[in-house]
């Protein structure tokens, strides 16, 4: 069964791109080098909210402002669900939320390998494998 297709709100994403730039202290020229576009008109038009950003120039504006997807789309408090990144955020210092998902990741494997190794055993102990 496939679900309704969610609508996005341009002039949301937009206040949300201006509010990040602003916090990040970009001027609109230096978003225009780091994306490598001509023309500064484009981030304008995305800021106030008359068109969207083409997916590639959405994921380096992620990448530059250092928000999620669901920061991006919605307005501050309003995500549909709290993603385990912005729970992280609120919990942890500014930056410190990388670290934490290398840590996660890191703690996930040692638990998976240690399980393997513990069914390996029992194996071992209760078929003679």
């Amino acid at each position: 069964m496939i679900k309704d297709r969610l609508e996005y709100d341009k002039k949301v994403i937009g206040e949300n791109l201006r509010e990040f730039r602003i916090a990040k202290k970009l001027t609109i020229e230096e978003v225009r080098e780091y994306l490598q576009i001509g023309s500064q008109q484009a981030i304008y038009k995305w800021e106030e909210g008359r068109c969207y950003p083409q997916a590639d120039n959405l994921l380096a504006l992620m990448q530059l402002y250092e928000v999620g997807l669901e920061e991006l789309v919605y307005r501050k408090g309003e995500y549909p669900m709290l993603t385990l990144t912005a729970f992280l955020r609120q919990i942890l210092p500014a930056g410190d939320y990388m670290v934490c998902w290398g840590n996660l990741i890191l703690i996930i494997c040692v638990v998976k390998f240690r399980f393997w190794k513990f069914y390996a055993r029992i194996r071992e102990y209760r078929f003679g494998d």
